[in-house]
């Protein structure tokens, strides 16, 4: 079930204000004007994100959303957001263009680029949405407003930049570990098969992965439930 309603009058309101507040470090001016726009989205398990009728970008308030990519007909999982983590429902062609930035650099028409990211819920989820049409304005009227939507970019650039990292640096064993140490609550939720979709190996290769590194004692024996691909 996916219940849809306006931010203004919620109990969400003051807890999204307090968090844009605390990204930016200041309060924020037209705050009123942002909040009118804004949606609070409570999503089950296992449903997707809404697509509405225009870009947006989604703030996650509780939960744990999945971000899904498709790249020939092929789906694939970009990330996990969770509490404070933020989303663009867009791809980074249409955002220059909603930014009224340069698009003409050609990675900007790679397949990755032009891919529209979609979310799916992991677990019982609560998200705020603003369409990014309006930060924008905003943010050509406030520098307060400019200044946050460098800093949510900036966060995505540095999670990104930090899976390259990852992929390019660090052997199997050490990704998985890193899994774990990043996301311990949600790795006792997730199948083999998830898991090793997100670090981008077969259930196969992930059981052994997982095989080494208990031989080593690097992570405990399986208790009576375990995970299933």
């Amino acid at each position: 079930m996916t219940s849809v309603t306006h931010l203004v009058g919620t109990r969400w309101e003051h807890v999204a204000r307090r968090t844009v507040e605390k990204i930016v470090g200041c309060p924020m001016p037209g705050w009123n004007l942002c909040a009118a726009s804004c949606v609070v989205i409570e999503i089950d398990s296992g449903q997707p994100v809404p697509n509405g009728n225009q870009p947006m970008m989604w703030l996650v308030l509780s939960g744990t959303i999945t971000s899904m990519v498709t790249i020939k007909d092929k789906s694939h999982v970009a990330s996990y957001l969770q509490k404070g983590d933020i989303f663009l429902e867009t791809d980074p062609h249409e955002l220059s263009e909603l930014l009224e930035l340069p698009t003409n650099h050609q990675v900007l028409e790679s397949p990755l680029a032009l891919s529209h990211k979609r979310g799916v819920a992991k677990e019982n989820s609560i998200i705020l949405g603003a369409p990014i049409r309006l930060l924008s304005a905003l943010g050509k009227r406030h520098p307060e407003w400019y200044r946050f939507m460098i800093v949510a970019l900036l966060r995505l650039v540095a999670y990104h930049t930090h899976r390259e990292y990852q992929f390019l640096t660090m052997s199997t064993e050490e990704r998985y570990l890193a899994f774990l140490r990043e996301y311990p609550r949600l790795a006792a939720r997730m199948s083999q098969r998830e898991v090793a979709q997100y670090l981008g190996l077969t259930p196969v290769g992930l059981n052994r992965v997982v095989s080494r590194l208990r031989q080593r004692g690097a992570i405990p024996r399986p208790s009576s439930q375990e995970h299933t691909a």
